[in-house]
């Protein structure tokens, strides 16, 4: 197992919830800035924080939700956070 998900890995996670994400805008247009941290062991996400224009909306929860859904390939470190920025 790699140490840390590369920035391949996290990408690629990403990616597949990147649609997802940027359909819960609700019409709302702008940047969310997504601190999320995961797990080693498993490679799935264990902590989604939301901050900019969408920090404390239902919006955010919305991407939040999204977000959670997100994995990468295990990794040998207990866990490890990065934060992304999706355009809704």
């Amino acid at each position: 197992l790699p140490d840390s998900p590369s920035l391949s890995t996290i990408v690629s996670g990403l990616g597949v919830v990147a649609p997802v994400v940027s359909g819960r805008g609700g019409g709302a247009h702008g940047t969310a800035t997504i601190a999320m941290t995961f797990a080693g062991s498993t490679g799935g996400v264990t902590a989604v924080t939301v901050s900019g224009e969408f920090a404390g909306t239902a919006v955010g929860a919305c991407i939040a939700a999204a977000v959670r859904s997100a994995t990468v390939p295990p990794f040998v470190v207990p866990t490890f956070t990065v934060n992304y920025p999706f355009r809704i």
